[in-house]
């Protein structure tokens, strides 16, 4: 699987291995302060797209996701 962050190929794995390593994945951190409104918007597109149970599994986690401290800004380290 490959990350938008570097950093996070050599430290997210899928112990699985169920994710082809070629394949493109996002990783939202409840502490990004766009990470509510970017799940509670996939949720409304799986709503609209027929999949109302992965919907209610991400409003769910949006309300974790709310609930979690540290909110900033999305950031990249340094020389990534």
């Amino acid at each position: 699987m490959i990350h938008a962050r570097e950093d996070y190929n050599r430290r997210v794995q899928d112990s699985e291995g169920l994710i082809p390593e070629d394949e493109p994945v996002v990783l939202i951190r409840a502490q990004d302060v766009l990470g509510v409104q970017a799940i509670e918007y996939y949720a409304r597109l799986c709503r609209e797209h027929q999949a109302p149970e992965v919907a209610e599994r991400m409003e769910q986690h949006a309300e974790l996701m709310k609930a979690w401290p540290k909110k900033k800004i999305p950031d990249l380290p340094q020389g990534v």
